[in-house]
């Protein structure tokens, strides 16, 4: 988000690119914002560096980033934000339609112990 320069893929230790929801949000009917977002991945993939999309919201979103082999992704499509109780409650529901899928990819900003603790 904001400012940056490609340069900076070489000189700093990036090993992760964040793409915005803007980019994601428009993607399918921005052909502009498509490009970018196809070439970015690209360039990502070609450097070895993982890639992280955020606000997919529809499932024609999702399937374009799982075609130009976006790593991550997050968003309203998999679930609203969760405070912990709520959390917690989503992850035991791992045998249901609701929870997650066997091969999902969760990412807590916290240790297991804390999970334990709330």
């Amino acid at each position: 988000t904001g400012s940056s320069s490609l340069n900076q893929l070489n000189a700093l230790p990036i090993d992760i690119i964040k793409i915005d929801r803007s980019l994601v949000t428009s993607c399918l009917t921005n052909k502009q914002h498509r490009i970018i977002l196809e070439t970015l991945l690209t360039i990502a993939k070609q450097l070895g560096i993982k890639t992280f999309a955020s606000g997919v919201e529809t499932p024609a979103q999702e399937a374009f980033l799982q075609k130009n082999k976006c790593h991550y992704v997050q968003g309203f499509l998999y679930s609203q934000a969760l405070s912990i109780g709520p959390l917690i409650d989503f992850l035991a529901k791992t045998d249901t339609q609701e929870g997650l899928h066997s091969g999902d990819q969760i990412t807590l900003p916290f240790g297991q112990d804390q999970l334990r603790k709330a």
